[in-house]
């Protein structure tokens, strides 16, 4: 669920930055290839920044279903 909620943040980040740079480029036509240049750059680095926190987020997420199958066994 960790997992899902991390991936769904960076997605939104993603979406964001597209939404943005897509309002930019229609207001400054001229600066239209600048503008999406900057805004994969953008993308990337959310990306980057969403990497730790997702690795994590799986690892808890792994590990609570690890610690509820033993639970259940006993």
């Amino acid at each position: 669920m960790r997992f899902a909620v991390e991936l769904m943040h960076v997605a939104l980040g993603i979406v964001a930055a597209l939404v943005i740079a897509a309002a930019a480029a229609w207001a400054v036509p001229l600066a239209h290839r600048e503008i999406w240049l900057v805004d994969y750059v953008a993308i990337i680095f959310i990306i980057a920044m969403g990497y730790r926190p997702l690795r994590e987020a799986w690892a808890a997420d792994r590990a609570a279903d690890r610690a509820g199958r033993t639970g259940e066994q006993s």
